[in-house]
């Protein structure tokens, strides 16, 4: 089950949590104390594991087991996610920013996303496959912890889902749907015009042409369903940011254009 195997998960996080709390007075999380936290799995046995859920849904029907175990996970990570800063990177890993954002306002539609089978909107992507690929990774990590091998922190951070792998996202919105889309109201729109300004600033030069342009047309959609927003090259600094691209992009396009010539004229004179 889905919720309860994210459950096993919060319980050794928690467990890191708590051991912590006791030995130190600092609110973070040392990283390092998920693993060995999570290889306490090993010292359940099955017949643990199947009393532990036997005691929380014996008088329970499937539906209220499977809403009870969803608001443990629920409760869980969003204490997680707003009191152990530390294991934030872990449980974006996990879930995709967004979502741990939802985590960390308390916002319990994170519940609808993680069970939905699929969401694809600006800010989240969220299909039944990448619940498959987790489902698939939680449970190879604890089975090796079960057997004594401790590589949740290792495997952790070189876990990616295969269906955002190459998304380009920019202040975590994903840019190819949010152009595909093109929301009329989109509350982030602010965060998202400096995000995709600063993109250019810092990365314009190594893009690739697909990316490139993404980023010029959710500017534009944005400057169109949001001529609000054109307020903000007031500051001159964003003014000039976007100015400086447009024109390093025009001085490549001139030379292309004169590398074509050139090329087209040795044509005609080896002709």
């Amino acid at each position: 089950m889905f919720h309860y195997e994210l459950l096993l998960l919060n319980h050794s996080l928690a467990q890191s949590s708590c051991r912590n709390s006791r030995s130190s007075s600092r609110s973070d999380v040392s990283l390092s104390s998920l693993a060995s936290t999570l290889s306490s799995f090993s010292e359940m046995t099955t017949m643990e594991l199947n009393l532990l859920e036997v005691r929380e849904i014996s008088y329970l029907n499937e539906q209220d087991t499977d809403n009870m175990l969803a608001n443990h996970v629920f409760d869980l990570l969003s204490t997680i996610a707003i009191s152990c800063k530390s294991l934030l990177p872990v449980l974006n890993k996990l879930f995709t920013n967004a979502l741990v954002r939802l985590l960390s306002s308390r916002d319990n539609s994170f519940l609808k996303f993680i069970t939905s089978k699929s969401t694809t909107i600006p800010l989240i992507i969220w299909m039944e496959s990448m619940k498959e690929q987790l489902l698939s990774f939680l449970e190879t990590q604890l089975q090796l912890a079960q057997n004594g091998h401790n590589r949740f922190l290792q495997d952790v951070f070189s876990f990616s889902f295969a269906e955002i792998r190459d998304e380009l996202v920019v202040a975590d919105v994903y840019v190819r749907v949010f152009n595909e889309q093109n929301p009329e109201e989109f509350v982030n729109g602010n965060v998202y015009l400096v995000g995709l300004l600063k993109c250019l600033q810092k990365h314009g030069d190594v893009m690739k042409e697909k990316d490139t342009s993404a980023v010029l047309l959710s500017i534009k959609l944005l400057l169109e369903n949001h001529p609000d927003l054109g307020k903000l090259f007031l500051n001159t600094e964003y003014l000039l940011l976007l100015l400086r691209f447009l024109s390093s992009l025009y001085g490549k396009e001139e030379e292309k254009g004169e590398e074509v010539e050139v090329e087209e004229e040795e044509e005609e004179e080896e002709e």
